[in-house]
């Protein structure tokens, strides 16, 4: 994805947006699932209407891999940024850890539904820039 051309285009940039809330599998976690080391990031949730959902994904799937890279840390923006360079209505092909075995998913990402942006805006400047937070009415 080109950011700078993006901008230039259309005044916005726009990511893949998957629809899943994801967690770092830490160690502990790592054992309960069975893994020898922790790695991936671990589907909390499910988003409605999502093409998570539409692709299957399941709570406490183990994301692995995207599009062919695994993923060793136990790092969930490592995987989050894999799939956020992606643009909507591109697919990708996800591997994840499921009970025993290993499922192969396949996804066409969407855009984030404005709300959720408006959302995540709002928590990021909260979190990360608290300075720059309105003072209410």
């Amino acid at each position: 994805m080109n950011v700078v051309q993006q901008l230039k285009d259309s005044g916005h940039v726009s990511r893949g947006w998957l629809g899943v809330l994801i967690q770092d599998v830490n160690r502990d976690l790592a054992e309960t699932f069975g893994m020898p080391h922790p790695r991936g990031a671990l589907v909390a949730q499910v988003l409605p209407d999502s093409p998570a959902q539409k692709a299957g994904f399941e709570q406490g799937d183990v994301m692995l891999a995207v599009n062919g890279v695994k993923y060793s840390k136990e790092n969930k923006s490592e995987l989050k940024a894999a799939y956020s360079k992606l643009e909507p209505g591109s697919s990708a092909t996800y591997y994840v850890k499921r009970g025993e075995g290993k499922v192969k998913l396949e996804a066409t990402l969407g855009s984030v539904p404005k709300d959720l942006q408006a959302k995540w805006i709002n928590e990021h400047m909260e979190k990360y820039h608290p300075e720059m937070k309105m003072a209410s009415k």
